[in-house]
């Protein structure tokens, strides 16, 4: 996740910003991932087929 504008400032001058909380809530049914909306990356809330890893090997 990015940060703000306002926290890059307050970082620029010299501040501290609290961390984020990173989550991915996910599971696997027949061969789709589905992403909770509690996730906090772009995929919440979405499912998605799963990669085809077979095509990737040598």
């Amino acid at each position: 996740m990015p940060i703000t504008d306002d926290e890059h400032a307050t970082i620029m001058a010299g501040g501290k910003i609290e961390a984020k909380r990173l989550v991915c809530h996910s599971f696997v049914t027949d061969g789709r991932i589905r992403f909770l909306t509690d996730s906090s990356h772009k995929l919440a809330g979405q499912t998605v087929d799963l990669p085809d890893l077979s095509a990737n090997q040598a």
